[in-house]
C-alpha cells in the first residue's frame, strides 16, 4: 500500500517539523522563565512559566506521536526554513533586551507555531488521523490563550519601562490599551466566524 505509506510519511514529516519548531522556541521560553529581568513583573513571570511548561508539554506530546507512528526512535529533525531561522535569531534568549521586546517576540513565535499547528490539524483531519488532529487543535488553543495573556501583560510592562527611562506616564493608561487589544481579537474573531466559504479559496471538482 504505497499510497498509505506516502500519506503516513508526509504526516510524520509535518509532525516532526512542528516539534522541531517547538524545540527551538522553547529555548528562549526556558531562559525567560528564570530570568531576573522579569522578576519585578510577577504577572509576567507567571505567564512565562506557564509558557515554558506548555511548550515542553507540546514537545513531549509530539514526541509520543512520532514514536507511535515510527514504532522506534523519532525521525531526524528537518533543517529550519529561512523564515524559521530569522524568527529564531530574533528571539535569541541570550540577547540583553527589554522585557517588552521579549514578550513581543514570544507572541510572534507563538503565532508562527500556531500556523504550523493549523497545517498539522488540517492534514491530519484530511487523512482521517483523528487523534493527531485533536492534539494539534489542543495545542493551537493553548497558544491562542497565551497570545491573549501576553497581549494583556504587554501594556503594563511598556509603561513601566517608559517610567524607568524617566518619562512621566500614567500607569492607568495600561487599561485602555489592554481593552483595545482584547476588543481587536474578539471583534475580529466574531466578524469572520461563519463568513468564510471554502469555495472562495478552492475549486471543488464535482466529478
Amino acid at each position: 500500500m504505497q499510497f498509505v505509506n506516502d500519506q503516513t510519511c508526509s504526516l510524520k514529516a509535518i509532525v516532526a517539523e512542528v516539534r522541531e519548531l517547538e524545540r527551538h522556541i522553547h529555548v528562549p521560553f526556558e531562559a525567560q522563565a528564570v530570568s531576573r529581568d522579569v522578576e519585578q513583573y510577577a504577572h509576567v513571570s507567571t505567564i512565562l512559566r506557564k509558557l515554558e511548561a506548555t511548550s515542553q508539554q507540546h514537545i513531549d506530546d509530539l514526541s509520543d506521536v512520532l514514536l507511535e507512528m515510527d514504532g522506534h526512535a523519532a525521525p531526524d529533525q528537518p533543517d529550519p526554513s529561512q523564515v524559521e531561522r530569522a524568527l529564531l535569531e530574533a528571539i535569541d534568549p541570550f540577547q540583553r533586551t527589554k522585557v517588552s521586546r521579549k514578550l513581543r517576540d514570544d507572541s510572534a513565535a507563538l503565532s508562527f507555531c500556531a500556523a504550523g499547528y493549523t497545517v498539522l490539524q488540517t492534514v491530519a483531519t484530511a487523512l482521517g488521523e483523528e487523534a493527531i488532529s485533536e492534539i494539534a487543535a489542543l495545542h493551537l488553543r493553548d497558544y491562542a490563550e497565551l497570545v491573549m495573556e501576553l497581549s494583556q501583560a504587554l501594556p503594563v510592562v511598556v509603561l513601566a519601562e517608559l517610567a524607568e527611562f524617566g518619562i512621566d506616564v500614567d500607569p492607568s493608561m495600561a487599561h485602555p490599551a489592554r481593552r483595545a487589544a482584547e476588543d481587536a481579537w474578539r471583534r475580529h474573531a466574531t466578524a469572520i466566524t461563519g463568513t468564510i466559504d471554502i469555495d472562495d479559496f478552492v475549486e471543488i471538482d464535482a466529478e
